[in-house]
């Protein structure tokens, strides 16, 4: 469960973070709208003002590494890495079936070498495996789908796998709706409206 309800001030914007809900959470809205800022606002990247509780948990003032959210885009990986070093980077689970399971249903069983070396799609896939092995109570995809050739099955997979594990997923959009959602938002100038 995602229960949010605080402001994000930078600079001349400020974001109204406003969230109540929990599973598959899918955020559209233009470059600029605040999609961004609201999901490093419950990283702990930037100071809110008001209450962010991510499970039963207040985790409005805990430092970044104590929240349980995990933040993925285009640039978030660890390019000194191997691909397994990668993988086990934050895993609380060292189990190796479990692990070559990740693999598979990522589409990453095959890959090798430094993280830093694969293509954008491979580093996005190798990063989201990352980021469910370390078992987050928020998975939060910013712009993660439309850089990957096989989204669909990428999505179904991302949905089955937070179903399996009990984590909630935020996706974030400019291009439409990515996910088979539960809950759905956009967000204009700052301002989330829920849809369902």
């Amino acid at each position: 469960m995602i229960d949010a309800d605080f402001i994000t001030e930078l600079g001349n914007f400020t974001l109204h973070g406003t969230m109540k809900d929990e599973g598959i959470i899918s955020i559209q809205g233009s470059n600029g709208a605040g999609k961004t800022t609201f999901l490093l606002s419950i990283l702990g990247l930037y100071n809110i003002t008001g209450t962010l509780r991510l499970g039963h948990m207040d985790v409005s003032r805990l430092p970044v590494n104590r929240r349980g959210a995990v933040y993925i885009d285009a640039e978030t990986y660890l390019p000194h890495l191997d691909v397994n070093a990668h993988l086990t980077f934050s895993s609380r689970d060292k189990n190796e079936a479990k692990l070559l399971e990740i693999k598979r249903m990522f589409g990453i069983e095959h890959l090798s070498g430094r993280v830093g070396n694969l293509s954008l799609g491979q580093r996005l896939r190798v990063s989201v495996a990352t980021a469910v092995l370390s078992s987050p109570k928020v998975l939060m995809l910013d712009e993660v789908f439309a850089h990957l050739s096989d989204a669909a099955d990428f999505a179904v997979n991302v949905r089955r796998i937070s179903k399996e594990r009990g984590f909630d997923v935020i996706v974030a959009s400019q291009e439409g709706f990515e996910i088979d959602d539960d809950h759905r938002y956009t967000i204009v100038n700052g301002i989330m409206h829920r849809h369902y």
